[in-house]
């Protein structure tokens, strides 16, 4: 029996190719969560794959899909905001009330790989959920996110968009806490939450 030997970073490149493909086949298979900045999506949900394979594929080339809707109207279904305040030490157990709670909604098109047209958006929704009250273009991709206002003793507050943590690099990463202050409002394209029309 002849072995041959493997060169270290071609085995690291084998051994990275066959943990993306392990960790694509349990989100696609297993039910697994993928992990998401703000409120996870119901419907429709985010689903990851390879956009091409490649012999030298890494966790980088995993995107995020289209996934096809049912209408040109769909109901966006999203998991409801939870207000966990943390308490400090000595402080009063009180647990101020959040007051006026609504959801953001925002929907762009997407155009040869690039969020184009801000094409929907709605502003203190009162439930998790909508279903957009003017039709989209058919055979068409869109790119969408929502947030949370509220007030909490009167002040004002909003979350973060809500965004796919998968892919991540730590070149988008780097660039979207450059762009903005805290980095809060910049998405990476390959992050927004994703669907296509009939």
């Amino acid at each position: 029996m002849v072995l041959q030997r493997i060169p270290a970073a071609g085995l690291r490149s084998q051994l990275a190719l066959r943990l993306t493909m392990l960790l694509a086949g349990l989100v696609a298979g297993c039910r697994v969560s993928p992990p998401v900045v703000g409120f996870r999506p119901i419907y429709p949900p985010v689903r990851y794959g390879f956009q091409s394979f490649r012999l030298q594929s890494s966790p980088e080339d995993l995107r995020t899909l289209f996934v096809k809707v049912d209408s040109l109207q769909p109901w966006m279904k999203w998991k409801p905001f939870a207000y966990t305040p943390k308490q400090r030490e000595g402080q009063n157990s009180a647990v101020p009330p959040i007051e006026r709670l609504g959801y953001d909604l925002k929907i762009w098109r997407e155009d040869n790989g690039v969020v184009s047209a801000l094409v929907y958006a709605r502003e203190g929704l009162p439930e998790p959920c909508h279903r957009l009250e003017e039709p989209l273009q058919p055979a068409t991709k869109y790119c969408w996110s929502v947030r949370a206002r509220f007030e909490v003793n009167g002040q004002p507050r909003i979350t973060q968009w809500s965004f796919s943590q998968w892919p991540w690099s730590p070149r988008d990463a780097a660039a979207q806490h450059a762009s903005t202050p805290r980095g809060l409002n910049q998405i990476p394209f390959k992050n927004y939450y994703r669907f296509e029309t009939p």
